[in-house]
């Protein structure tokens, strides 16, 4: 695979991000029936699966399959640098969005902000990568979107282990299938249905089922398969090349995908017929872009694919803001309104909308990518341990 920016999945992060976005604007959702878009979060599980396996072997001599390279020593050093890579990636961008939040929220509402929520436990959560588990405990808290960043996070953190003790990609990839038979014939299934017998359960078994919308493992284990079965020889021949050379159908077929990624949820029969939905499309859009030839709504329109370009490289960014912007103008507004300014929605969601744009530039220019920079360097330095002068950095 080509270490060059795939533009097909920068594509995917923009629906992904949108399809998020839309699920945090209520309004926009109800206007459109069973739109329900949460599976955007899946989406974004399967891309990160996908890419953080294919960067964290990048650097590493035996690739995807280890075999006889694969010691311990040099492990360890392989997995601090994807660590140092993952921390300054993720947490400053994190702790710039959580420090302005809190900020903008005292100045607004004064202590009422931090009223019905313990931030400290909030706080510790998030940073200790278990929101996942607090939210499905407590129900969660103003920091609620910070759920699907811990279960990333957890995938991290195992990740590199799982590389180790499984190194060979064939069978790596009779794991991952028993894992994915495991969660979606028996552990989901036999939660929900704890979930749904009764009172008389216990908050042990109660736990079991709700935190499985927390802890959804699914696309992040199909997004590692699809890596692993990209190692194969074969995997550049089943590449349909009949999209690279249709713009029309490549359209036809990704917008229809896109589609059924967003409707499931409002549509499908069961929680658990959801999960298996769109992990699978999730599945074969992320197959589809990982080509990168230009398959993924390539439609032929001014400034179509800078814009998603724009919305992929800073989905990232989008997506910490996305829930803090929307509270904070919605309590600015609500201030303005008592002093006699009441703004129609008309002009609320566009002014909101500039606002999370910039705020999201801003945070890309200013935090994401220097910071980025920073961790290639350290992480670079890490690598010279093992191979002095030889290491290349690779993108997040």
């Amino acid at each position: 695979m080509s270490q060059s920016r795939n533009h097909d999945l920068d594509k995917l992060r923009a629906v992904a991000v949108l399809m998020t976005m839309i699920v945090h604007f209520p309004r926009l959702k109800a206007y459109i029936p069973f739109l329900d878009p949460w599976s955007g979060v899946d989406l974004f599980f399967a891309i990160s699966g996908f890419i953080v396996a294919t960067t964290f072997t990048a650097s590493m001599p035996g690739g995807m399959d280890q075999g006889k390279e694969r010691q311990f020593a040099p492990q360890v050093i392989y997995t601090l640098a994807f660590f140092c890579r993952r921390f300054f990636r993720l947490t400053p961008a994190i702790v710039t969005v959580l420090f302005a939040y809190f900020t903008a929220g005292y100045l607004l509402e004064g202590a009422d902000f931090f009223s019905g929520f313990s931030p400290a436990k909030e706080v510790f959560a998030m940073f200790t990568y278990q929101y996942n588990l607090f939210a499905a405990a407590t129900g969660g808290g103003k920091l609620i979107w910070h759920w699907s960043l811990s279960a990333e996070e957890q995938f991290y953190m195992i990740f590199p282990f799982f590389m180790f003790l499984v190194p060979k990609s064939k069978h790596r990839i009779i794991v991952i299938l028993v894992l994915l038979a495991l969660v979606t014939l028996v552990v989901r299934p036999f939660g929900l249905l704890l979930f749904r017998a009764g009172p008389w359960l216990t908050s042990q078994d109660l736990g079991v089922a709700t935190v499985l919308p927390h802890y959804r493992s699914d696309a992040i284990l199909y997004g590692l398969l699809l890596f692993s079965l990209s190692g194969f020889s074969w995997y550049p021949l089943i590449k349909i090349q009949v999209l690279a050379h249709s713009r029309c159908l490549a359209t036809a077929v990704s917008a229809v995908l896109i589609l059924i990624l967003a409707y499931a949820p409002g549509l499908c029969y069961s929680y658990n017929a959801t999960m298996v939905t769109v992990s699978l499309v999730s599945f074969v859009l992320v197959w589809l872009a990982s080509y990168n030839s230009n398959v993924i709504l390539p439609l032929k329109l001014p400034y179509w694919d800078q814009s998603l370009a724009w919305i992929g490289t800073r989905s990232y960014g989008l997506y910490l803001l996305n829930v803090p912007t929307n509270l904070t103008m919605k309590s600015a507004f609500e201030k303005l309104a008592l002093r006699g300014i009441d703004l129609p929605y008309g002009v609320r969601f566009p002014l909101t909308l500039v606002m999370f744009m910039l705020l999201a530039e801003l945070l890309y220019r200013c935090i994401e990518q220097p910071f980025l920079r920073m961790g290639g360097r350290y992480a670079k330095s890490i690598l010279g341990l093992i191979r002095p002068n030889t290491t290349k950095s690779t993108p997040s």
